[in-house]
C-alpha cells in the first residue's frame, strides 16, 4: 500500500508515533519518516509531497509532525491465501 502526503509547510509533515499502542509490526524501518523530517527542518530543501510504501502487514500510526492529535491510521492486510 502506498500514501502521498502533501507537505504544505515546514510544520506539517508525517512522522510515524514509534510509541502508539496502534502500531502492530515491531520491526517496521521508518528510517524514511525521520530522514523525511530532517529534510523538511533543513534549511536547504523544500518538500511538497512525501510517498511511502507500507509492505509489510500491520497498524501503523502516522501523526502530523505540528499537531499530533492529528493521526492517520494505515491497515496493512495480507491477501486471502
Amino acid at each position: 500500500m502506498s500514501i502521498i502526503w502533501s507537505i504544505p509547510n515546514q510544520k506539517n509533515f508525517p512522522v510515524y508515533d514509534k510509541d502508539s499502542l496502534v502500531n502492530t509490526n515491531n520491526n517496521f524501518d521508518y528510517s524514511a519518516f525521520v530522514e523525511l523530517k530532517r529534510m523538511v527542518e533543513s534549511d536547504s530543501t523544500t518538500i511538497s509531497m512525501f510517498a511511502f510504501t507500507f509492505i509489510d502487514d500491520g497498524n501503523y500510526d502516522i501523526v502530523d509532525n505540528d499537531d499530533n492529535g492529528r493521526h492517520t491510521i494505515i491497515a496493512v492486510m495480507g491477501g486471502a491465501e
